[in-house]
């Protein structure tokens, strides 16, 4: 396999990570009134 291809497979996947975290952060943030039920970020 060339080299390339992993820095493009590296990168896609980083990319798909940072999105997916992303949405799913908003997701919380849409269902949650707000961070009251975590104290730990106090």
């Amino acid at each position: 396999m060339e080299p390339r291809w992993w820095l493009l497979s590296g990168a896609l996947l980083l990319l798909t990570a940072v999105w997916w975290r992303m949405s799913r952060s908003a997701h919380l943030r849409r269902g949650l009134p707000g961070p009251a039920g975590r104290p730990e970020d106090s």
